[in-house]
Parts: structure tokens; sequence; C-alpha cells
């Protein structure tokens, strides 16, 4: 696995990015699964809900590229949301990790990982716990957020439409 110095994220631009965020492709397990969704529906979801307080971001690689198929700065690779926790201030929500089907296991999702702390202080400085639901037999994503710090609550989260519950994970960023 190549790593990468040259991950950058930003607010979602939807009129903007909207093109290439249908370009970003998943792999044919995450489009059968069940916990995976694409950024356009994710996109889709914020606008119908704005109460939920949703925020977008991009995912994008820089000019010294990972791989020779990223041809110019800010190639958009990845999409996910953040949002307030409904019922406490000093939570916050990581949801919809998505990273193109040919920029996983380069290091995009991991430098976003580690990039994430900064950016919820930013976006919600009151939050000093971020955590994210997990679909049990993912074990990808539970192998990636464990090393970077989540760790389970014991708690299993309901998803609408599914009776398998998701896995609580969080990240304490007071430390």
């Amino acid at each position: 696995m190549q790593e990468s110095h040259q991950v950058s994220i930003r607010a979602v631009d939807p009129p903007r990015d909207a093109v290439a965020l249908r370009t970003i492709q998943m792999t044919d397990e995450q489009l059968r699964a069940d916990y995976s969704s694409t950024p356009e529906h994710t996109l889709e979801q914020m606008r119908l809900y704005p109460e939920f307080g949703s925020k977008g971001f991009v995912v994008s690689v820089g000019t010294k590229p990972l791989d020779p198929r990223i041809l110019r700065e800010g190639t958009i690779v990845g999409f996910f949301i953040l949002e307030p926790h409904p019922d406490d201030a000093s939570r916050c929500v990581f949801k919809g990790l998505v990273i193109d089907q040919s920029f996983q296991s380069m290091g995009v999702g991991t430098r976003v990982l580690e990039i994430l702390p900064a950016l919820v202080a930013e976006e919600f400085p009151g939050a000093r716990h971020l955590h994210l639901a997990v679909h049990p037999d993912n074990h990808a994503a539970i192998r990636i957020y464990t090393r970077r710090g989540f760790k389970p609550t014991g708690v299993h989260v309901p998803v609408s439409g599914r009776e398998e519950k998701d896995l609580d994970y969080v990240l304490d960023l007071s430390d």
C-alpha cells in the first residue's frame, strides 16, 4: 500500500461536484451490500432532510500522484458526511465514507481518518467524540477504523429497513 500525503478534504459543492461524484466507482461488493450508499444517494438524503444538519465533504488527491491513474490536481476520489448527534452536542457522527475502487488500498482512507479530528474540531467545535456505525460484516472498514483509534462501544445501532444492526465505534477527540 502506498501512503499519500496529498489527500485533501473540502466541503461538497453539489452543482460543481455532481459529475465527479457520479463517477466514483464502488466495488461490486459495496454495491451489493446493504451497508453502502452512493455519494449521489447520500447527497439526495441531505437535501431531503436538512434538519439533520449533515455536512458533505469530498476527498481529493493532489499534484503528487499516488498512482498514474490520477491525472490532475484535485481529482475527487471519495465522499463522506459529518453530522451532529441528534441528542448530544458533544458527539458528531461520521457517515458514508466511499473511496473510488481505483484508489482503495492506497492510503486515501487512512489519510482521511488522520485529517478527520481536525476537520470535526473546525466544523463542530463542541464535539468531543466522533461516532460511526459499521456493518458487522464490513471487516475491512472495522480494521481501518480500529487502527486509527476508534473503539467499539458495545452498542448496536438500528438501521432503517434492515433487521441486523450496525456496530457503534467512537473516537475520543479530547485526547
